[in-house]
Protein backbone atom coordinates (compact mmCIF):
# COMPACT_ATOMS: atom_id res chain seq x y z
CA UNK A 1 0.00 0.00 0.00
CA UNK A 2 1.19 3.59 -1.06
CA UNK A 3 1.78 5.99 1.71
CA UNK A 4 1.78 9.57 1.33
CA UNK A 5 4.96 11.45 3.04
CA UNK A 6 5.70 14.64 3.38
CA UNK A 7 10.25 15.73 3.96
CA UNK A 8 12.30 18.68 4.17
CA UNK A 9 15.64 18.93 2.79
CA UNK A 10 18.86 21.09 3.27
CA UNK A 11 22.51 21.36 3.07
CA UNK A 12 24.73 23.77 3.81
CA UNK A 13 28.00 22.28 2.82
CA UNK A 14 29.83 22.18 -0.85
CA UNK A 15 27.48 22.37 -4.06
CA UNK A 16 24.03 22.95 -1.82
CA UNK A 17 21.66 22.41 -4.60
CA UNK A 18 23.19 19.89 -6.12
CA UNK A 19 23.26 17.69 -3.02
CA UNK A 20 19.71 18.42 -2.76
CA UNK A 21 18.68 17.03 -6.26
CA UNK A 22 21.21 13.83 -5.79
CA UNK A 23 19.26 13.16 -3.14
CA UNK A 24 15.90 13.51 -4.60
CA UNK A 25 17.68 11.17 -7.43
CA UNK A 26 18.45 7.99 -4.96
CA UNK A 27 14.79 8.60 -3.46
CA UNK A 28 13.16 7.79 -6.88
CA UNK A 29 14.75 4.17 -6.63
CA UNK A 30 12.03 3.89 -3.66
CA UNK A 31 9.66 6.11 -3.82
CA UNK A 32 7.70 8.25 -6.53
CA UNK A 33 7.99 11.74 -5.98
CA UNK A 34 4.63 14.39 -7.16
CA UNK A 35 5.46 18.08 -5.46
CA UNK A 36 8.50 19.39 -4.76
CA UNK A 37 8.36 23.57 -3.51
CA UNK A 38 10.67 25.66 -4.49
CA UNK A 39 14.53 26.42 -3.34
CA UNK A 40 14.80 28.65 -0.10
CA UNK A 41 18.18 30.31 1.41
CA UNK A 42 17.92 30.45 5.31
CA UNK A 43 20.19 31.37 8.51
CA UNK A 44 21.44 28.52 10.33
CA UNK A 45 19.26 27.73 13.62
CA UNK A 46 21.40 26.91 16.54
CA UNK A 47 25.17 26.94 15.71
CA UNK A 48 25.14 30.12 14.00
CA UNK A 49 29.00 30.06 12.67
CA UNK A 50 28.30 28.16 9.52
CA UNK A 51 27.09 28.82 5.92
CA UNK A 52 23.55 29.45 4.82
CA UNK A 53 21.32 26.38 4.32
CA UNK A 54 19.49 25.68 1.40
CA UNK A 55 15.87 24.22 1.90
CA UNK A 56 13.17 22.97 0.06
CA UNK A 57 10.11 20.39 0.57
CA UNK A 58 8.79 17.56 -1.39
CA UNK A 59 5.62 15.32 -1.53
CA UNK A 60 6.31 11.78 -2.03
CA UNK A 61 4.26 8.11 -2.10
CA UNK A 62 6.21 5.16 -1.17
CA UNK A 63 5.51 1.47 0.19
CA UNK A 64 8.21 1.32 2.64
CA UNK A 65 7.18 1.67 6.60
CA UNK A 66 8.16 4.62 8.71
CA UNK A 67 11.37 2.74 10.37
CA UNK A 68 12.43 1.30 6.48
CA UNK A 69 12.14 4.90 5.10
CA UNK A 70 13.84 6.33 7.94
CA UNK A 71 16.91 3.84 7.04
CA UNK A 72 16.84 4.35 3.39
CA UNK A 73 17.07 8.59 4.26
CA UNK A 74 20.26 7.67 6.25
CA UNK A 75 21.46 5.61 3.93
CA UNK A 76 20.88 8.42 0.92
CA UNK A 77 22.65 11.50 3.31
CA UNK A 78 25.55 9.28 3.62
CA UNK A 79 26.17 8.71 -0.39
CA UNK A 80 25.58 12.76 -0.73
CA UNK A 81 28.64 12.46 1.62
CA UNK A 82 27.13 13.69 4.75
CA UNK A 83 29.34 13.12 7.91
CA UNK A 84 28.10 13.37 11.45
CA UNK A 85 29.47 16.64 13.69
CA UNK A 86 27.41 17.68 16.28
CA UNK A 87 23.71 18.76 16.80
CA UNK A 88 22.95 21.93 14.26
CA UNK A 89 26.35 21.44 12.82
CA UNK A 90 26.91 21.84 8.82
CA UNK A 91 26.11 19.16 6.45
CA UNK A 92 26.01 18.39 3.02
CA UNK A 93 22.79 17.15 3.32
CA UNK A 94 19.71 16.60 5.71
CA UNK A 95 16.50 14.27 5.07
CA UNK A 96 13.71 14.68 8.15
CA UNK A 97 10.58 13.07 7.58
CA UNK A 98 7.83 16.02 8.21
CA UNK A 99 5.09 14.12 7.95
CA UNK A 100 4.00 10.09 7.14
CA UNK A 101 0.60 9.92 6.09
CA UNK A 102 -1.43 10.83 9.72
CA UNK A 103 0.63 8.66 11.46
CA UNK A 104 1.55 9.74 15.49
CA UNK A 105 4.83 8.19 16.29
CA UNK A 106 6.75 8.72 18.96
CA UNK A 107 9.82 5.73 19.22
CA UNK A 108 13.35 5.07 19.91
CA UNK A 109 14.72 7.93 17.52
CA UNK A 110 11.76 8.21 15.17
CA UNK A 111 9.22 10.69 15.72
CA UNK A 112 6.13 11.65 13.54
CA UNK A 113 5.08 14.41 12.99
CA UNK A 114 8.45 16.46 13.54
CA UNK A 115 8.76 17.63 16.72
CA UNK A 116 9.82 21.46 15.85
CA UNK A 117 8.67 21.74 12.84
CA UNK A 118 5.66 24.15 14.09
CA UNK A 119 8.91 26.59 15.12
CA UNK A 120 10.80 26.38 11.97
CA UNK A 121 10.14 28.63 8.78
CA UNK A 122 12.58 26.67 7.20
CA UNK A 123 10.32 23.71 7.02
CA UNK A 124 6.96 25.33 7.00
CA UNK A 125 7.18 27.95 4.35
CA UNK A 126 8.73 25.04 1.37
CA UNK A 127 5.88 23.12 2.48
CA UNK A 128 3.31 25.16 2.70
CA UNK A 129 4.15 25.70 -1.39
CA UNK A 130 3.02 22.15 -1.59
CA UNK A 131 1.02 21.20 1.04
CA UNK A 132 -0.91 24.23 2.47
CA UNK A 133 -3.89 22.17 3.56
CA UNK A 134 -1.97 19.51 5.65
CA UNK A 135 -3.49 19.20 9.05
CA UNK A 136 -1.10 18.36 11.62
CA UNK A 137 -2.25 15.66 13.45
CA UNK A 138 -1.58 16.22 16.85
CA UNK A 139 -1.89 20.42 16.99
CA UNK A 140 -5.26 19.81 14.54
CA UNK A 141 -3.97 23.11 12.76
CA UNK A 142 -2.78 23.59 9.21
CA UNK A 143 0.76 24.36 7.34
CA UNK A 144 -0.43 27.29 6.22
CA UNK A 145 -1.66 28.47 9.69
CA UNK A 146 1.49 27.45 11.61
CA UNK A 147 3.36 29.33 9.12
CA UNK A 148 1.14 32.54 10.33
CA UNK A 149 2.56 32.13 13.50
CA UNK A 150 6.23 32.48 13.05
CA UNK A 151 8.72 34.62 11.79
CA UNK A 152 10.01 33.43 8.50
CA UNK A 153 12.19 36.70 7.73
CA UNK A 154 15.76 34.57 8.05
CA UNK A 155 14.34 32.45 5.06
CA UNK A 156 14.84 33.62 1.45
CA UNK A 157 12.87 32.43 -1.65
CA UNK A 158 15.52 31.61 -4.57
CA UNK A 159 14.23 33.01 -7.43
CA UNK A 160 17.05 31.70 -9.39
CA UNK A 161 15.92 27.98 -9.53
CA UNK A 162 14.90 26.35 -12.75
CA UNK A 163 11.37 24.83 -12.79
CA UNK A 164 9.18 24.35 -15.69
CA UNK A 165 6.18 21.91 -15.99
CA UNK A 166 5.82 20.75 -19.53
CA UNK A 167 3.33 18.08 -21.07
CA UNK A 168 5.96 15.90 -22.85
CA UNK A 169 10.24 15.96 -22.03
CA UNK A 170 11.33 17.76 -24.99
CA UNK A 171 14.87 15.67 -24.52
CA UNK A 172 13.12 13.12 -25.90
CA UNK A 173 12.05 14.42 -28.69
CA UNK A 174 15.47 15.53 -30.06
CA UNK A 175 14.86 18.01 -32.00
CA UNK A 176 16.74 18.60 -35.22
CA UNK A 177 18.24 22.00 -34.60
CA UNK A 178 19.53 21.85 -30.43
CA UNK A 179 19.41 25.24 -29.29
CA UNK A 180 21.67 25.98 -26.15
CA UNK A 181 19.97 26.94 -23.30
CA UNK A 182 22.03 29.95 -23.04
CA UNK A 183 20.67 31.70 -26.30
CA UNK A 184 17.41 32.00 -24.48
CA UNK A 185 18.95 33.38 -20.88
CA UNK A 186 20.08 30.64 -18.77
CA UNK A 187 23.19 30.14 -17.63
CA UNK A 188 25.71 28.91 -15.12
CA UNK A 189 23.35 25.41 -15.13
CA UNK A 190 24.79 22.33 -14.06
CA UNK A 191 22.40 20.06 -13.42
CA UNK A 192 18.73 19.50 -14.29
CA UNK A 193 16.26 16.73 -12.57
CA UNK A 194 13.39 15.76 -14.52
CA UNK A 195 10.19 14.26 -12.65
CA UNK A 196 7.34 12.58 -13.60
CA UNK A 197 4.21 14.06 -11.76
CA UNK A 198 0.92 11.62 -11.31
CA UNK A 199 -0.85 13.97 -13.87
CA UNK A 200 1.49 13.03 -16.67
CA UNK A 201 3.61 15.78 -16.56
CA UNK A 202 6.89 16.39 -16.04
CA UNK A 203 8.52 18.53 -13.46
CA UNK A 204 12.41 19.83 -14.22
CA UNK A 205 14.44 21.30 -11.23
Amino acid sequence: MSNHVLLSLGANLGNRQGNILQALQYMRARADINGISSFYETEPVGHVEQPKFINIACSLETELPPRELLSFLKWIEKRVGRRETFRNGPRSIDLDIIFYDDLVIDDDGLTIPHPRLQERAFVLLPLAEIAAEKIHPVLKTSVSELLEKIDGSGVQRLERSLRLRLDQDRQQLKPAVPVPLSRVGITNLQRIIRIEDKGGGNLFH
